[in-house]
């Protein structure tokens, strides 16, 4: 099944509560092996933050994970935002593409 992947270009994900699609340095593995003619990786990972210890730091070094040269030549680039939701704070990882705004021609 894994050599379905190869010829993979646009990769779109949609998770929630799992902390794991938040791991940048397994996904650059998979993308390296697996997904070689990946152009598009769009990801959205939502999370409760209930009870957990978020600080700058901690927001800093995940968006960190995802600024290596690997990302960054590919021009994949990420952002995250906190809010809250009937009196729990919850946090949204997602990507920012700039392909979305280009014109094609």
């Amino acid at each position: 099944m894994i050599n379905l992947f190869k010829n993979l270009q646009v990769l779109s994900i949609s998770t929630s509560m799992d902390n794991e699609y938040m791991n940048a340095q397994r996904w650059e593995n998979l993308i390296i092996t697996h997904m070689p003619h990946l152009r598009i990786f769009d990801i959205q990972h939502k999370t409760s933050l209930f009870g957990a210890v978020i600080n700058s730091k901690t927001c800093q070094d995940l968006m960190n994970r995802f600024a290596t040269l690997f990302w960054t030549k590919r021009k994949w680039f990420f952002t995250h935002q906190h809010y809250y939701l009937e009196r729990s704070k919850h946090g949204f990882f997602f990507s920012i593409q700039p392909y979305r705004y280009e014109t094609r021609s």
